[in-house]
């Protein structure tokens, strides 16, 4: 069975990142909602504590569209922006062209949230407009910068199968390096992501699979008497307990072939390289669809990161 590869990802374990992000974003506005209130006059100053402030409706607004109309006891239209905002983001998901309606929804609930204070500066009729634009500018530029992150730096993903085990089991979060391919090739031992061949007869769809590469262009592998051979030499398993975050147990350095699957001499064709699951008798490899081109290989697994006590890719000793 194949590991197959998405990017759901817990709450939990990005629970830091949302933090930071939405504490920035937060911390932002609250500095310019103060530097706004420092520019009231007294009278006016008097006059937005006695009602509502509309800057911090445009504030709330940010949090969240309909937060700012429902400070501001506009109740209708605070539901009705929840709704149409939790709509909206069922309706475009995680698709890349759905960042444009989703900014200029957010543009017309700050806009409206500022105009529906019943005590505001006519002078800043512009200042709204030119704020809203400045945000909007910033929401549309984040989108790209993150599509390009996940394209081409590295990737958060999650493991559903079990063919990786127990070096990544089903369930584990673990990140996926894409650039570091662009300085040196891949290199036996590593944990990568690709996609599978379509010659393979198990293989229906081109999703991403994570196998362990055991040899490389060149090179000759062989099963015999239990173990791989490449080039003739027999690579034999290795592994020792160690106090891994806080645990013992063994650690496979060199994973155990055994002899399903190739039991006559196959050579890797150059710039392809020859994958296997490390959970040899529940795995669709190369056994099944040959050699990876080194084109198909998308990055390379670095590090788990969920469970926090799971033990490091490649055998490192704890931190």
């Amino acid at each position: 069975m194949a590991i197959l590869i998405d990017s759901r990802v817990p709450l939990v374990a990005l629970a830091p990142m949302l933090l930071c992000n939405y504490g920035l974003h937060i911390g932002a506005a609250a500095a310019a909602f103060r530097t706004v209130r420092r520019r009231n006059t007294d009278d006016f100053e008097g006059s937005r504590t006695q009602t509502k402030d509309p800057w911090l409706a445009v504030f709330l607004s940010v949090i969240f569209p309909g937060l700012g109309h429902l400070y501001l006891r506009k109740w209708v239209a605070g539901i009705g922006f929840i709704l149409a905002s939790l709509l909206l983001e069922l309706l475009v998901g995680k698709k890349v062209w759905g960042v444009i309606p989703t900014i200029g929804f957010n543009m017309v609930a700050l806009i409206c949230a500022y105009y529906a204070a019943p005590e505001r500066r006519e002078s800043e009729r512009t200042l709204i407009l030119v704020a809203a634009t400045f945000m909007g500018l910033f929401w549309l530029a984040s989108a790209p910068i993150g599509w390009a992150t996940k394209s081409y730096v590295a990737e958060a993903k999650i493991a559903t199968g079990t063919s990786m085990a127990p070096a990544v089991q089903k369930g584990t979060r673990l990140v996926v390096n894409k650039l570091v391919y662009r300085w040196r090739e891949p290199a036996v031992g590593d944990i990568v992501l690709f996609v599978p061949p379509a010659a393979g007869p198990s293989v229906d769809d081109r999703t991403p699979m994570m196998k362990r590469i055991v040899a490389i262009g060149g090179e000759t592998v062989q099963v015999h008497n239990g173990s791989v051979q490449i080039d003739g030499q027999y690579r034999e398993p290795e592994g020792t307990p160690r106090q891994l975050l806080g645990s013992t147990r063994p650690v496979a350095h060199k994973i155990p072939w055994d002899t399903y699957g190739v039991t006559e001499p196959h050579r890797v064709p150059e710039g392809c390289y020859f994958v296997l699951g490390d959970n040899r008798v529940n795995s669709l490899d190369s056994r099944d669809f040959g050699a990876v081109p080194r084109k198909s290989i998308i990055g390379k697994a670095v590090r788990i990161y969920w469970p926090l006590n799971a033990p490091p890719l490649y055998g490192e000793p704890a931190r």
